[in-house]
């Protein structure tokens, strides 16, 4: 399956390294192979395989070769100095593509930096608009068709149902009892899986930490603790409310959502919002990453409790809110009342049971489907 993140990569890694993050499974060793087999030669070494271990730890890789594939390498000590190393050491004619299952930013245990020597770039679960693409279905097919599957490959292109739910019965499983443990020495999996089941109950709600771990008899800091390993290992992600005090808005409480939509035990609406909310993640991440503005994803909630589901900002300024919505195309009060304390922000209400978009005042009424193919399909400017 072609993946729009395929030609990013393949611009930036003509520029710098690139290391590329994302879940497991999603996609980066499948997408690293298929940029690199462009090239003339490419090699690639998994640090989680034992015989390309001795091949990494030896620096034992063909120098001359067009491409170097490094995988998993973040599960070595002293990794970034390691890396900085290859990258300072390596030929000038060689690309460097490096691909892992953690975030960067919650493992830096080495003091020396990398600082502007290479690019990162993030994967997240197959979009509407790549489906679109790979099976010509319309906007409102591809959307039904994640929310039954979900967007991580294998279950997404399985051939049938039961071989996808299989998938998802054991993901999480996975990822809580080996890459967990690898991060941190985890006194009780009953515990985070106690954890793990309530989050899947409270997606897009905001989560009070002192209540939540009040109900599963965990302490405050424990659930925060697990909560940063979920994030860490692209189980979930989290979205904080916006508040013009930056500092202020870190400290009240956040929404979560999952990566795998199939994890989501709320309704069909909820699970709707959920995928709007990755394919906004993602749309952020990747302004970012291109060094486009410091955008952030966020939602609104004002002291007489009125909502709206996400904000874009960028630098701190709203500038688009965004409502879901199953089936109701009638603009919520919450939304028309917030929009008019944000300025010039775009107002949009998203509703995936309609076929035209229209307006109503200041918020465009939108076709969920569709307008998230026209806004958060990866387009190289």
């Amino acid at each position: 399956m072609k993946r729009d993140l395929d030609s990013v990569i393949s611009n930036s890694i003509n520029a710098k390294p690139v290391i590329l993050v994302g879940a497991r499974q999603a996609g980066k060793t499948t997408l690293a192979k298929m940029i690199a087999s462009q090239a003339n030669g490419y090699q690639y070494f998994n640090y989680d395989v034992a015989e390309d271990r001795k091949i990494i730890l030896k620096q034992a890789w063909d120098s001359y070769s067009s491409v170097l594939i490094l995988d998993e390498i973040q599960k070595m000590k002293q990794w970034k100095t390691w890396l900085k190393g290859v990258i300072d050491s390596k030929k000038p004619k060689m690309k460097l593509l490096v691909t892992g299952s953690m975030k960067l930013n919650l493992l830096r245990r080495s003091g020396d930096s990398l600082a502007g020597r290479y690019l990162q770039h993030h994967l997240y679960p197959v979009t509407i608009a790549e489906l679109q693409q790979e099976y010509s279905w319309d906007a409102q097919q591809s959307l039904e068709h994640l929310l039954r599957r979900g967007g991580f490959p294998e279950p997404c292109l399985a051939t049938n149902d039961a071989t996808a739910q299989q998938w998802h019965n054991q993901y999480a499983r996975d990822i809580i009892r080996n890459d967990l443990l690898e991060l941190d020495s985890i006194r009780s999996i009953s515990s985070i899986d106690v954890l793990y089941e309530e989050l899947r109950s409270k997606v897009g709600s905001p989560l009070s930490i002192t209540a939540l771990a009040r109900d599963i008899g965990l302490s405050h800091h424990l659930v925060q603790k697990y909560l940063t390993l979920f994030e860490a290992v692209f189980l979930l992600f989290k979205i904080t409310p916006w508040h013009k005090n930056i500092a202020h808005a870190n400290k009240l409480q956040p929404k979560y959502y999952f990566y795998d939509v199939s994890q989501v035990k709320r309704s069909r609406g909820v699970t709707l919002e959920n995928i709007v909310a990755i394919e906004l993640h993602q749309w952020v991440q990747l302004q970012n990453d291109l060094g486009k503005g410091s955008y952030a994803l966020h939602y609104i909630r004002t002291k007489d409790d009125a909502e709206v589901d996400f904000v874009i900002s960028n630098h701190n300024t709203p500038t688009l809110l965004i409502e879901c919505k199953q089936s109701d195309g009638k603009p919520s009060k919450s939304l028309i009342n917030i929009a008019k304390r944000c300025g010039n922000a775009e107002t949009i209400q998203l509703v995936e049971q309609i076929n035209h978009p229209y307006k109503v005042g200041s918020v465009a009424i939108q076709p969920m489907a569709q307008w998230l193919v026209n806004y958060c399909s990866i387009k190289i400017m």
